[in-house]
């Protein structure tokens, strides 16, 4: 070595050739999986009635209303709960079942009727419960007449309420023919027309009807020979007065 001068001698080193290593990352999820709307967990017990129908209808004195009365047991989560015992109470005419029991989806109902008061509140609860469900319904007296117009066989409106033994008149055409319908005792109607004065009674039987003519005389049997005629110059035949459709098989 000359001076002033180092040299270090270093050893060989071996470097092998570069390996690439690819890592496969695989992403392993696991989850819980419940069916959709709802839980698994059977509902909690009951804490509360919600109205779900029937609420607030207003109908005629000592007369079923049209729509059940009905309500569904919850608990805390909102779930409906089966097999809650419901007791029904009306402050007058009456409910039946009084006391009905949830079904699987937790709804109850009950067949209310009115009494005689306007306004009738009908109750719901089941043991424990802190506040009832209260309905409240209203009555008022049905019409004591009723009106229905009677043109190429269809009937305007096709339904009518009037009190028992009150009145309901047709109007046929032109109006120049007036008919009355009255319900008496049994399967029995009576037509009475006026200008002049004719009265028809049907009575209906449970395989066929039997139309007549009441005179002073007494009555006197519309034979079929007569049903294709037309009643006082009006689209309406003698068949159509007797029904005989509601025999047809």
């Amino acid at each position: 070595m000359g001076a002033g001068s180092l040299r270090i001698a270093f050893p060989n080193v071996f470097l092998p050739p570069m390996t690439t290593i690819h890592a496969a990352v695989v992403l392993v999820t696991s989850g819980f999986f419940a069916c959709s709307g709802g839980s698994s967990q059977p509902p909690g017990p009951p804490v509360d009635l919600v109205i779900t129908g029937g609420n607030t209808q207003s109908w005629y004195f000592n007369n079923r209303l049209p729509t059940p009365l009905s309500v569904i047991a919850t608990d805390p989560s909102g779930a409906g709960v089966p097999g809650v015992v419901v007791m029904w109470s009306a402050s007058s005419g009456g409910v039946n079942p009084t006391q009905s029991t949830t079904d699987a989806s937790g709804v109850a109902t009950t067949i209310d009727s009115l009494g005689s008061s306007t306004t009738q509140s009908v109750t719901a609860t089941f043991t424990g419960l802190a506040i009832v469900a209260s309905f409240s319904e209203f009555g008022q007296a049905p019409p004591t007449a009723g009106a229905v117009a009677v043109t190429d066989f269809a009937f305007t409106p096709d339904s009518v309420v009037v009190q028992a033994g009150g009145t309901v008149t047709w109007t046929w055409n032109s109006g120049l023919t007036l008919h009355n319908v009255t319900f008496q005792s049994g399967p029995t109607i009576r037509y009475t027309f006026t200008n002049p004065d004719e009265a028809l009674q049907l009575k209906l039987g449970d395989n066929d009807s039997r139309l007549e003519e009441v005179t002073r005389e007494g009555v006197e049997k519309i034979t079929p020979a007569q049903y294709d005629h037309k009643v006082r110059g009006t689209g309406v035949t003698y068949e159509d007065l007797a029904l005989k459709f509601l025999y047809w098989p």
